[in-house]
């Protein structure tokens, strides 16, 4: 009985050991799970969003491409944070459309990082790389996808341009909005190469230059006659191009350095169906 006796205390103890060991790497797991570094593209699972909130809220956030994204505009497709997110087959020629492969990535990026960061403002600067030799439709589809997706203040480059706008989206007005009349300038460039500007207000036409400018004579009739008291003559530049997007830029580039536009940048919209 005493050898028995002794052997039940051995197991018991064994098996009191084994149950502390079991609940030592039982608690090492969860640990390792709470404090491993969570994704930042996709959909996210519940475990990741909660490592996400932990670490926003100590000031530790790993995923800055979601207020800071680059997206990348090739001939041959786009890129978002390094990843394809587009192919070439996706992108639109001759028309602007949206880019669902960007919007959907873009989306989800702008919805964790208001799910980690509850009850803050969304003051992302998207930057976009367009290669000049796109055509006009799929750049202005690459920035109108992005405006469309939460991210309407932009900064692009095409070529040795480099610009900073914000994209006119339609819904509620901006807290910053100036409360006047929806004006609009509108700069369309035809098949031949030359430009028609022309002032609208609630689409009604008030001016226009009458006849197809040179890109030159162009930015000198908005410098001139969007001259004025108010310092400028509309608040959203609509501009609609053709070819090769860098013409686009240019033309926007030398629009945004006439007075009436210099001091105080006004909404851009980009159209390819007139």
């Amino acid at each position: 009985m005493a050898r028995s006796g002794h052997t039940l205390r051995d197991s018991g103890t064994a098996l009191r050991g084994l149950a502390l060991v079991l609940s030592f790497l039982l608690a090492l797991s969860v640990c390792v799970a709470c404090k491993r570094t969570p994704k930042c593209a996709g959909e996210l699972d519940r475990d990741d969003l909660l490592r996400l909130q932990e670490l926003a809220a100590d000031d530790k956030y790993p995923c800055p491409e979601h207020l800071e994204p680059s997206i990348e505009v090739r001939p041959k497709g786009v890129r978002l944070n390094g990843k394809l997110v587009a192919t070439e087959a996706a992108l639109p020629i001759g028309k602007a459309r949206r880019i669902n492969g960007l919007f959907g990535a873009l989306k989800q990026n702008r919805e964790t990082w208001k799910q980690s960061h509850p009850g803050q403002s969304f003051d992302a600067r998207p930057k976009l790389d367009i290669d000049p030799m796109c055509d006009f439709g799929t750049g202005a589809a690459a920035l109108m996808t992005t405006a469309y997706a939460g991210y309407p203040n932009l900064r692009f480059r095409s070529g040795g341009i480099e610009l900073e706008l914000y994209y006119d989206v339609p819904g509620p007005p901006r807290p910053d909005a100036e409360d006047l009349a929806p004006t609009e300038l509108w700069v369309t460039r035809n098949d031949s190469g030359r430009y028609l500007a022309q002032v609208k207000q609630n689409s009604v036409l008030v001016q226009t230059s009458e006849q197809a400018l040179g890109i030159d004579a162009a930015a000198s009739w908005v410098a001139t006659r969007c001259a004025g008291p108010g310092g400028r003559c509309a608040n959203v530049i609509v501009l609609g191009s053709n070819g090769e997007f860098l013409g686009a830029a240019t033309l926007l580039h030398l629009l945004l350095k006439t007075p009436p536009f210099k001091a105080r940048p006004p909404t851009v919209r980009f159209v390819t169906d007139g």
